[in-house]
């Protein structure tokens, strides 16, 4: 019985310490936000960046949505499959702000997958690696610097900034 607690007890804090050493960091955020841009995953990019970034990039894809035909025409019938009135894509105060955030969150995920395609289509040969980061001494924000070189070779730095929230570590400021 004795064995048995203290399996049990080890069990435990193997746990405890193996979840802590799986806290995200600021470039594996950074790898993250990117390979959601490269699959065209808005869920998964919208799990790198704070809040404020989110409902900002949000309304900038249903802007870009709404008012590009092509892009338009591929997403309203997705909205139509999921029985989703295509006024979402309005940016009135009759569209996207008056629907549900599980509507605009569908929406803007439909919308982020047919322009991150064509986008990505484009730059398919682009590579992308973090070149360096640096945590603040509080250890609360940092900032993270990676390079984006294309198939001629031309390449383009960019500093990403990230700030701890709610223990997360969260895009701020630098995303494309």
């Amino acid at each position: 019985m004795k064995n048995k607690i203290k399996i049990g007890i080890v069990g435990v804090v193997s746990t405890l310490v193996l979840s802590g050493c799986m806290e995200s960091s600021p470039e594996s955020v950074v790898e993250n936000y990117i390979s959601g841009l490269k699959n065209a995953d808005f869920n998964q990019v919208s799990k790198t960046v704070s809040s404020d970034i989110k409902d900002e990039f949000s309304r900038n894809i249903i802007f870009s949505c709404g008012t590009n035909k092509k892009f338009k025409d591929k997403v309203i019938p997705l909205l139509n499959k999921e029985n989703i009135d295509s006024k979402v894509l309005d940016r009135t105060s009759n569209g996207y702000q008056s629907f549900s955030s599980e509507i605009q969150n569908k929406t803007v995920s439909f919308c982020f997958k047919e322009i991150m395609t064509e986008v990505m289509e484009k730059q398919k040969d682009t590579k992308m690696k973090i070149l360096n980061s640096e945590v603040s001494s509080s250890g609360n924000e940092a900032t993270v610097k990676f390079e984006e070189t294309n198939s001629q070779g031309k390449s383009n730095q960019h500093t990403v900034k990230l700030e701890k929230i709610n223990k997360e570590w969260k895009i701020i400021d630098g995303v494309l």
